[in-house]
């Protein structure tokens, strides 16, 4: 089958072409993130976030976040004195992304949405393959 590769030992499986990449996530990011989503859990409970977040909120939020961090870089003096650099403003911004994507897939919006339809209708996507499109 063409959509098959076939290992030396004579194993089968599908081959890779339209499957996400989750490796290639720097693991420094999913690290930190992770002690971001840490400090979440503490301080509301483990699986908050699942609950769910207004986008709108999460904009602000991510708007408010990215400035601080902005600020942080471009003054980082003037930040220090207003105490803005105490805050992981990084992380704080792929929490609302995690957020906004989180909403995402629960009104359905299938994960391969943005991965190269155009050049491949034709071909099976990964998330045809998994519940609700994820």
């Amino acid at each position: 089958m063409a959509n098959q590769r076939e290992f030396e030992s004579g194993s089968k499986r599908d081959n890779n072409d339209n499957k996400p990449l989750p490796f290639e996530l720097n693991p420094y990011m999913l690290i930190r993130y992770g002690y971001h989503m840490k400090k979440g859990a503490l301080n509301y409970g483990k699986g908050n976030w699942e609950l769910g977040q207004p986008d709108a909120d999460v904009w602000e939020s991510m708007t408010r976040h990215f400035t601080q961090a902005y600020m942080c870089f471009k003054f980082p003096e003037q930040a220090n004195k207003m105490g803005i650099n105490k805050e992981d403003h990084l992380s704080a911004i792929l929490f609302g992304l995690n957020m906004l994507m989180h909403n995402e897939c629960l009104n359905g919006v299938a994960a391969d949405r943005y991965f190269g339809k155009e050049e491949n209708e034709d071909q099976n996507h990964y998330s045809d393959n998994l519940p609700g499109g994820l």
